[in-house]
């Protein structure tokens, strides 16, 4: 299977913890610079503040899934 070719369905999406209620969780995509697409998760504050933040990147080994 060609990893740029893998898709999620939304459907199949299990979360170990409910969302809270003050964070938008945002699907994000993108290529890392050997072409394959790396899909993830952003969490962000929705407290209708714009100020820059502090951010965590948490990521597992070399081929891991977070599903």
């Amino acid at each position: 299977m060609n990893p740029n070719s893998a898709k999620i369905d939304a459907a199949c999406q299990k979360y170990t913890f409910e969302l809270a209620k003050n964070v938008t969780r945002t699907k994000v995509t993108f290529k890392n610079h050997f072409g394959i697409e790396l899909v993830g998760d952003l969490y962000t504050p929705n407290d209708g503040k714009t100020a820059k933040r502090a951010a965590l990147a948490v990521c597992g080994a070399f081929g891991a899934v977070k599903e």
